[in-house]
């Protein structure tokens, strides 16, 4: 074989060479391009599965993510109660977030988390906003909010991160477990709450009471032996009834008839005439 042949068969072998390797390298970015789909899609529906938990857990924001406990946050997480697959799909997203596994996770984690994940912030405007509209949820209006509503709803206030925020605000602890009347009273103030007189707050009720009563036929402290206990408790739907009586420590709980009798005077209410004919 001369050296033209020789070159030119040379020549021939790495042409076929780089076609065979052609495809090779095309395969390989395809490949790659593929990887990185199914990687971004992971990513979004480990952001999904975990944001949903978020909302499912009450954490809608990132003031509440910041309040939230992180071992009630790894429990909800853990591998017996999310299953095997979402527990590999959080627990990558979030290695490749911070570089820690969930069993691993700080509280600044936490926070890293719901923010990527998209926790909006929301204003004190609207924690406020949200705070007035979970007492009118339970029946409470600024102008007749007493500390003993406040204090006998707090189990259901203080599962909202709205009421956290609030009160730390307006006291400058969140006061979840201990309220007292002076943080009530600051709680007042940042709200607005144009408080009244005790004694003036007491004789509006009063007034009220009367007029309820008068609507059910009890005009006189006379009336009152024929009402049954029965009865009695059905007048605690009346809001007006039912704050005044809780200004002497009645509750329909611990209430009997003889204490309703105990405060005939308080409610109002004068003895029926004798008749003289």
């Amino acid at each position: 074989m001369n050296l033209n042949n020789l070159k030119n068969s040379i020549d021939d072998s790495a042409t076929k060479s780089k076609t065979k390797q052609k495809p090779i390298d095309q395969t390989i970015g395809e490949t790659k391009q593929e990887v990185e789909k199914l990687t971004e899609y992971s990513k979004q529906e480990a952001k999904k599965f975990i944001l949903e938990a978020f909302k499912n857990l009450g954490v809608e924001d990132t003031y509440a993510a910041s309040i939230f406990p992180l071992k009630k946050f790894k429990e909800f997480f853990s591998l017996k109660n999310i299953g095997e697959e979402k527990h590999d799909l959080v627990n990558n997203y979030t290695l490749e977030l911070f570089g820690s596994k969930l069993s691993n996770m700080l509280h600044s984690d936490f926070l890293t988390l719901g923010n990527s994940i998209g926790l909006s912030e929301i204003s004190e405007k609207e924690q406020k906003t949200k705070f007035l509209a979970l007492l009118a949820e339970i029946g409470i209006k600024l102008d007749d909010m007493a500390f003993t509503h406040i204090k006998s709803n707090s189990s259901f206030l203080w599962k909202q991160a709205c009421t956290s925020y609030v009160m730390e605000k307006a006291c400058g602890s969140r006061q979840a477990r201990d309220l007292k009347k002076k943080d009530f009273l600051k709680l007042c103030d940042y709200l607005g709450v144009k408080r009244i007189d005790k004694k003036l707050k007491k004789e509006k009720l009063e007034k009220n009471v009367k007029q309820f009563l008068a609507s059910k036929g009890i005009k006189h402290i006379d009336d009152l032996a024929y009402v049954s206990k029965s009865e009695f408790l059905k007048f605690f739907e009346n809001k007006s009834f039912r704050n005044y009586l809780e200004i002497f420590g009645i509750k329909k709980s611990n209430f009997t008839i003889q204490k309703a009798l105990n405060l005939t005077n308080n409610f109002g209410l004068t003895k029926k005439l004798d008749d003289k004919y």
